[in-house]
């Protein structure tokens, strides 16, 4: 489906020499497989798609960050909270929690014992970082 008019979707459109040869319903890699330019199209981030973007954040609060200047060269970063309640580590840790950081794309997994450790572990993180 093509991008409309406002929308926010990067689009990358890939031309290659010729179709590659399949296999099995597979594609082999061989020499002509690999594109031989790369065109992308993006669009500058609006209003709607920062609400997006920080989780669905009011739409006023979002103006007001872009506005107060607070928000440049702000990272962004992924948190993701997992509990194993069948498995226990050798440290009594049944909790990991991820961060992904949205640019560089590192990712951090960080054991916990408790759910109740995840925001300080969180701003020890930040600190540390």
């Amino acid at each position: 489906m093509p991008p409309t008019a406002g929308s926010n979707l990067a689009m990358v459109i890939a031309c290659s020499p010729a179709p590659s040869p399949r296999v099995a319903s597979m594609h082999s890699l061989g020499d002509n497989s690999l594109p031989e330019h790369a065109y992308m199209a993006h669009q500058k981030p609006t209003l709607q798609s920062w609400h997006r973007r920080l989780g669905h954040a009011n739409y006023r609060a979002v103006y007001d960050l872009a506005r107060s200047g607070n928000a440049i060269g702000m990272p962004i970063v992924h948190v993701d909270l997992m509990e194993h309640p069948d498995t226990v580590s050798a440290a009594g840790n049944k909790y990991i929690m991820d961060i992904i950081d949205d640019h560089s794309s590192y990712a951090w997994a960080i054991p916990l014992a408790a759910k109740s450790d995840a925001f300080p572990a969180l701003q020890t993180w930040a600190l540390a970082r």
